[in-house]
């Protein structure tokens, strides 16, 4: 045997012997995939619940819009017009008539004299405007009320209310590790296998809570002895605002899509996007500077993407796609963005019973103590999401393009 061979590295690795180099801390994938569950958490729009129902009552004011409803266009001599609904208007309301866009003369407008049903009497061309051609199903703009002296007292009108309802769902995320591997020292887990697994499934946990306030659709279903809730959803719940991107958006999808996001509630929304949006925008903000690096808001990273009619906190979410699992081609929520009011939305826990209970997102302990070498650990949440006034929210959907 030749005794004068020199040691070479890959001797080392043969042995087994070489000291590696390996980071005490496991580098996760995706650390942050909640931005709308870190925001609403951060921002203290959490509160309680008494039990897994809970409601809420939405109003809204009366429309100042009504619309002609006839079979044909009514001549400027007719004093009798039907509309789509006769309870937003009253007897001494002065109506317009808006013209053609195309058209710079003033509106017609006319006085209401009586309301029978859906039929109003009125009095034309009031003001010297002109009696002019009302269109069968054209819009009528109420504009004010104009009483006699001495008149009668007006008809009150109002929206009724309305009940939304949402259920406090039941979450668990376990987590199950043996003695053995708990105890055993590793590269990257300085802390043991088992705290790094925790890390890892509240992560799980806080991404179904959050993907339930997206897409999830409210339900109940009692049942003796066990009974089942899921929470509503933010996509379920937007009826109103939606922008068709027709596949490729252009800088006048994007304020159409704006003009209805900030026609109510607050004049800085959270925009959800998925990366191809966030894309679209990054290439409108050439040499326009409608985007701005922002900062670390709560832990999430955020741009701000500035117009006239208000401003978009940017957060990207990677999760909207299908592209992590090698099925890109697949139907998804990959071509959307959701704009959402924050503070008109909450995250309902269920609260009392004791420190024992679900409720709020806690860890429960060693939940299967049978004597075996497994522990197991479970995150257990009781909570759904309240969604106000869906017409303060908006979503741009088949956005896969951008010029």
């Amino acid at each position: 045997m030749a005794l004068n061979v020199a040691r070479s590295f890959n001797q080392f690795v043969t042995d087994t012997t070489n000291v590696r180099d390996v980071s005490e801390q496991m580098i996760l994938l995706e650390p942050d995939a909640a931005p709308l569950f870190v925001l609403t958490n951060a921002a203290k729009r959490k509160q309680p619940t008494i039990g897994p129902r809970f409601e809420w009552v939405e109003d809204t004011e009366v429309s100042l819009w009504g619309q002609a409803s006839m079979a044909a266009d009514t001549a400027s001599n007719i004093t009798n017009i039907g509309v789509a609904d006769g309870t937003l208007f009253g007897v001494g309301d002065i109506v317009a008539v808006p013209k053609a866009q195309s058209s710079n003369a003033a509106p017609e407008t006319f006085l209401v004299t009586a309301i029978a049903s859906n039929t109003l009497t009125i009095t034309r061309g009031i003001g010297g405007s002109g009696a002019d051609t009302i269109s069968a199903t054209g819009s009528l703009r109420i504009i004010g009320s104009a009483f006699k002296e001495d008149d009668n007292i007006g008809a009150q009108r109002y929206t009724a209310k309305t009940v939304q309802i949402s259920y406090a769902q039941i979450f668990k995320t376990p987590i199950k590790v043996t003695h053995t591997a708990a105890s055993t020292k590793q590269y990257g887990a300085p802390q043991g296998e088992r705290k790094f697994q925790l890390v890892k499934a509240l992560i799980r946990h806080r991404s179904e809570i959050e993907a339930m306030g997206l897409w999830g659709r409210a339900s109940e279903t009692l049942n003796s002895p066990s009974s089942r809730w899921t929470t509503m959803g933010w996509l379920s719940r937007i009826s109103t605002n939606k922008t068709d991107a027709n596949t490729t958006a252009t800088i006048t999808t994007w304020n159409t899509f704006a003009e209805t996001s900030f026609r109510y509630g607050e004049k800085q929304k959270l925009l959800l996007c998925a990366p191809k949006v966030i894309s679209a925008l990054n290439f409108y903000s050439q040499n326009k500077l409608l985007t701005r690096v922002g900062d670390t808001v709560f832990g999430v990273k955020i741009a701000r993407f500035e117009m006239a009619l208000g401003e978009f906190l940017l957060a990207n979410d990677y999760r909207l796609g299908t592209g992590d699992i090698g099925f890109p081609g697949g139907n998804s929520f990959s071509n959307h963005a959701y704009s959402i009011d924050l503070p008109s939305v909450a995250m309902r826990y269920l609260a009392g019973g004791g420190d024992n209970l679900i409720g709020d997102t806690k860890l429960f302990e060693n939940v299967l103590p049978d004597g075996s070498t497994t522990r197991t650990d479970e995150y257990r949440s009781q909570l759904g999401w309240e969604i106000r006034h869906e017409k303060k929210h908006a979503w741009v959907f088949d956005l896969s393009a951008y010029a």
